[in-house]
């Protein structure tokens, strides 16, 4: 049996306002996985391609352009199959970095007409392996148990749904029917707070012609995630096992008469790093360093979750969204980097 995905009935009305455009469209499935069942919240359409977008792996040594820029624009693909699965991928690589904890990139869609494309099943495993590869980079942020993703494919003529799930990390995968269904989702949400502080120094090193800046920020982030992922939490300052359920953990109860709309209850989860792992420290090296990147401070983080989570679930939509905020901040540091660059370029020239 396939994968149960419930829906938002919201969606419904976003569906209709696309296809009375008229045109056809690509986008992500935004929402939450758990076991047995997927909670969609959203469907984002992916923009319509700028011919001149930067990609963030370029050289920030590079950036100033030796020849003349192309006139900025947009070009709409007229069908199909000449949509770039990497523009996919990169719109789920910034819509990523906007979700909090417990909400993923949960696969894709396409609404358009039964004629647009012969190869639309195939089309969207392509895309979604794609965008499974943009956003979930080996070492980087912490991956979940659940590794299917959706593709979903609406028909804008006959209204047709055809969903299947595959299996990101198989890349043999065939994919599975799924059911989708909507629902109104109004189940409780629990609401995940937490904080941490940060001290995190990275060096840029001065020759880095094999790796670009973005990669050499990542490579520096590795110690930050790896503290991450072993770490541990406590859920409103005590321990708990990670295979209980969280509301048996708390004892605590929510009711509402009106179930249209449902506070999210509060827990507090707490951080706690190991020190040390008994493994031997690596001998010191001295590198020559162009720059150092320092983090510090206090930073924020905040997930939501539904159904019947368990203390490790909590934990890790807790984990995820730290990782993706301090993520998100060195791009900006790295975009921040790559306009003082330009002006300064740009004002030696002039």
């Amino acid at each position: 049996m396939g994968r149960s995905i419930h829906a938002d009935e919201a969606i419904q009305d976003y569906v209709e306002e696309l296809i009375k455009s008229g045109q056809w469209y690509i986008g992500l499935i935004l929402g939450q996985l758990t076991n047995p069942r997927d909670y969609i919240l959203r469907l984002a359409r992916t923009p319509d391609p700028v011919e001149d977008e930067a990609s963030e792996e370029e050289d920030l040594e590079d950036i100033v352009p030796k020849k003349k820029p192309k006139k900025k624009g947009s070009r709409r693909p007229k069908t199909l199959d000449e949509m770039d699965d990497s523009w996919v991928a990169t719109h789920a690589k910034q819509v990523i970095r906007m979700l909090p904890g417990g909400l993923e990139v949960a696969g894709v869609f396409i609404l358009s007409p039964p004629n647009i494309s012969q190869k639309v099943t195939e089309k969207l495993r392509q895309v979604v392996y794609a965008v499974h590869r943009s956003i979930n980079k080996p070492g980087l942020l912490p991956t979940g148990e659940i590794t299917d993703r959706i593709t979903l494919h609406i028909c804008s003529l006959t209204r047709k749904i055809t969903c299947r799930t595959y299996d990101v990390e198989d890349n043999n995968s065939n994919g599975h029917p799924a059911e989708w269904r909507y629902h109104p989702i109004n189940d409780k949400w629990i609401q995940l707070n937490t904080s941490a502080f940060l001290d995190i120094t990275i060096p840029v090193p001065s020759l880095r012609k094999s790796s670009t800046l973005i990669k050499q920020i990542q490579m520096g982030l590795t110690p930050f995630y790896q503290s991450l992922s072993t770490s541990i939490g406590l859920i409103n300052g005590a321990f708990r096992d990670t295979s209980e359920l969280l509301e048996m953990a708390s004892g605590k109860k929510s009711r509402s008469k009106d179930k249209s709309f449902m506070m999210p209850q509060s827990y507090n989860v707490e951080l706690m790093i190991k020190k040390g792992d008994g493994k031997k420290v690596a001998d010191p090296q001295v590198t020559s360093v162009s720059s150092m990147i320092v983090l510090r401070g206090q930073m924020i983080g905040r997930a939501f979750i539904q159904g019947k989570p368990t203390v490790g679930d909590v934990i890790q939509a807790v984990k995820v969204d730290l990782a993706r905020s301090i993520s998100s901040r060195c791009v900006v540091i790295m975009l921040l980097l790559q306009a003082v660059k330009i002006d300064l370029a740009r004002s030696c020239k002039g």
